[in-house]
C-alpha cells in the first residue's frame, strides 16, 4: 500500500513495502514500487471512524503515470500490513480495475 510522500519521509520507510519485497522475493513473484501513488496527505485511519475512513481516503491515490500500462489484463496482488475496514485496499482496487487491471487479489498480515 502507498504512503504519501511526506509521511515516507518522515518515518523513512512504508512498512507494506518492505513486506511485500521479502514475500515476493521469496515466491518469484513481481515487485512494481511505486505502482499507486498516493496524492493526498490523509489523516492517519487508525484515528477515524469506519465512515470517516472510506471518506477519508476517496481520491487519495492514482497509478503512477509511467506505469500504467503495466497493469493492464494483469493480475495484480496488493499487500498491506493491517485490514481494519478495508477501505484503503477497495479504493486502491478499484483505482486498477479502472485501469484495466485483469484482477485484484488482496492480502494482509494482520486484522484490527
Amino acid at each position: 500500500m502507498p504512503i504519501h510522500k511526506k509521511k515516507l519521509k518522515n518515518r523513512g520507510f512504508n512498512q507494506s513495502e518492505e513486506i511485500v519485497k521479502h514475500l515476493f522475493e521469496e515466491f518469484g513473484l513481481n515487485f512494481i514500487k511505486d505502482l499507486i501513488i498516493k496524492t493526498k496527505n490523509t489523516p492517519p485511519q487508525a484515528e477515524l471512524s469506519k465512515d470517516e475512513r472510506k471518506k477519508n481516503i476517496i481520491n487519495a491515490f492514482e497509478i503512477n503515470p509511467l506505469l500504467k500500462d503495466i497493469i493492464k489484463d494483469k493480475n495484480i496482488l496488493l499487500v498491506d500490513d493491517v485490514f481494519t475496514t478495508g477501505s484503503t485496499m477497495e479504493e486502491c482496487s478499484k483505482i486498477l480495475k479502472q485501469n484495466c487491471a485483469q484482477s485484484v487479489w488482496c492480502a494482509v498480515v494482520a486484522r484490527d
